[in-house]
């Protein structure tokens, strides 16, 4: 049986994407979470409507009906549907609602855990309408959930770290040797140095060869991680989704992990566990069969664990509290932040560990058992016991990273999936300077050219478009260069282009630089803006001390910023409430005129000299 995993949404308007993620766990045995449906779909926090559900559903092969339903939702026969409803503060939300025989299950992603519901409690909170869906499992996998080989980081580097902890592990038999050796040597008349001479050797290079192999590892691990790092970051500079960058963060550090130290632990593990096999069979054949049938045994139990908990979440608890955090809109939720937090650091039984502890028990209590005759008839030496015990110690200890490797196995694939949307395989193109910047409206026909010092544009435009702090429009062509916005590096776009209404400056820094700037036209000596602070009553030296700042002060510093940012291009939106407009104009003239190589661009109605 498949069961729903509540999936929490990381925005207030993300409650769509949340409930969409759930379905899609449900129907497909995924663990998607908010953050890899909006970077699949490049979801820019919009609010999303039945219509827009529906068209993202069907690209994860999810079939939708909407029905209106009043108070019959008895009569739905699916298991499960999105419904939409009316929450707490009084706005359209969505929820996965799972039917069961008398009452309703409702998953709110708004919520930390599941609710309970009557039919007649949930007509309280319903709207009348609900999506129902049909899967098509064998379509959805064949175009998702496919990853590259985990092989495919693998270098000399890695093979030099096998090849390393190979020499090791026969170190670590040369010196079991030297414990027969030793025990042996009891029947000599003399103590020989030279046994000791032989292990302290041993030693020495066994700990030179463990700080190599630690240095190797740890090295490959960095690099990889930085690999990654870098890679997420060109991601958020080149996009406008917003994503739970904690939990990201987090996944980056598994991956690197499962890949260098997880993986390549597994290799050597797997190497050692056949070099200490061999050498058990060596000493004795019947030991070797007890130790290759626990192995099975054990091996087993955890594949069958794998199945079994192979559905559930991959949810980080401390990640999600630490996000939640960040999250103006979570941190004053008092009561689901206060569940959290005694949620965190619960403990929980670890049935797998405790198998592997039974399992490795009773495996040492047949060893014992079967050695006994062999020792008492001397079939086995009692030191060659003593090194057979030793060599199970190391061999679990292997055993347990294989294990790990085979269960975290499916967490990774999950998460590695929704990395690989990260790499989007574009080649961004940079520049040094912006020699031809110009707009086309490929649906009105429009063309906007900006060469001049003053360049109008339409407001029906978002000036954002510019800079692509939004997704770009299809019939909006911006050419820079003569090269399409979206293939040129946003790098470049913010270095070259200012938006007033993006950039957060602190005030007082901006007027110091005013003041003290020498290099610099002082505008303030202007009588357009002695005339301008005058008439509105501004005070300077209020304005350089305190960040309780009015909207008309917030207004006069937008506008005057023009003359100081040193950019080619700065985007100013005529959103001014209080400020006249012949007041507007006044400035922008002067602007015209003033000694600078910055070029305006604004949706002001401004009238060119």
């Amino acid at each position: 049986m498949i069961f729903i995993k509540l999936v929490k949404q990381t925005q207030n308007n993300d409650c769509s994407i949340a409930c969409l993620a759930m379905v899609i766990n449900y129907y497909y045995n995924q663990n998607y979470d908010v953050d890899r449906l909006k970077v699949e779909n490049n979801y820019n926090d919009e609010s999303l409507s039945f219509f827009d559900i529906n068209n993202l559903s069907e690209k994860y092969f999810l079939k939708t009906t909407a029905l209106e339903i009043e108070q019959d939702l008895e009569q739905v026969d699916q298991q499960i549907y999105l419904a939409q409803v009316v929450n707490q503060a009084g706005m359209m939300h969505f929820v996965v609602v799972e039917k069961q025989k008398d009452f309703l299950i409702v998953y709110d992603p708004s919520k930390t855990k599941k609710e309970k519901f009557t039919y007649n409690d949930f007509y309280k909170i319903f709207t009348g309408y609900i999506l129902v869906f049909k899967s098509n499992k064998r379509q959805f996998l064949a175009n998702y959930n496919h990853i590259k080989s985990i092989f495919y980081n693998f270098n000399l580097t890695c093979i030099a770290y096998i090849l390393i902890n190979l020499f090791s592990v026969l170190l670590v038999v040369l010196e079991m040797r030297f414990l027969y050796i030793y025990s042996s040597s009891f029947l000599n008349k003399h103590n020989s140095i030279s046994i000791y001479l032989y292990f302290l050797f041993i030693f020495l290079i066994n700990i030179t060869i463990g700080e190599i192999s630690k240095i190797l590892l740890n090295n490959l691990y960095k690099k990889n991680k930085a690999k990654k790092t870098k890679l997420f970051y060109n991601y958020l500079i080149e996009n406008n989704t917003k994503l739970d960058l904690v939990n990201s963060y987090s996944e980056i550090r598994f991956l690197s992990s499962f890949e260098t130290l997880n993986f390549l632990s597994l290799i050597s593990s797997f190497i050692s566990s056949i070099v200490i096999l061999s050498a058990v069979y060596y000493v004795n054949k019947t030991i070797f069969l007890v130790l290759l049938v626990f192995d099975l045994i054990w091996l087993t139990i955890s594949f069958i664990y794998k199945l079994v908990t192979e559905n559930k979440s991959i949810e980080n608890k401390e990640t999600n509290f630490i996000s939640s955090l960040f999250n103006k809109n979570a941190l004053f939720d008092k009561d689901n932040i206060f569940k959290t937090i005694e949620s965190l650091d619960q403990t929980k039984l670890d049935i797998l560990n405790v198998c592997f502890s039974i399992v490795e028990k009773i495996s040492l209590l047949v060893i014992y058992f079967v050695s006994w005759e062999l020792l008492k008839f001397n079939y086995l030496e009692f030191s060659l016991l003593i090194v057979v015990i030793l060599f199970k110690s190391i061999h679990s200890n292997d055993l347990k990273k294989v294990i790990y490797f085979v269960e975290n196995y499916s967490k990774y694939k999950q998460i590695a999936t929704k990395f690989k949307n990260y790499d989007t395989k574009i080649e961004y193109q940079e520049f040094e300077n912006i020699n031809s910047f110009e707009l086309k409206d490929l649906s009105t026909d429009k063309h906007f050219i900006f060469n001049n010092k003053i360049n109008v544009i339409s407001n029906e435009y978002k000036l954002n478009l510019l800079t692509k702090d939004i997704n770009q429009i299809d019939h909006i062509l911006v050419l820079i260069n003569d090269l399409n916005i979206k293939n040129i590096s946003k790098l470049s776009l913010k270095k070259h282009i200012k938006n007033l209404d993006e950039i957060n400056i602190n005030y007082s820094t901006i007027f110091q630089n005013i003041i003290v700037d020498g290099n610099k036209e002082n505008i303030f000596e202007n009588e357009i803006i002695k005339n301008l602070l005058t008439k509105y009553n501004i005070n300077l030296i209020k304005i350089i001390n305190s960040h309780d700042l009015n909207k008309k002060e917030n207004e006069i510093i937008k506008l005057l910023r023009i003359f100081y940012l040193n950019s080619q291009y700065i985007l100013l939106k005529d959103d001014f409430e209080i400020l006249e407009k012949q007041d507007i104009e006044n400035v922008l003239k002067l602007f015209e005129n003033y000694n600078s190589n910055t070029r305006l661009i604004t949706t002001f109605n401004y009238t060119q000299v």
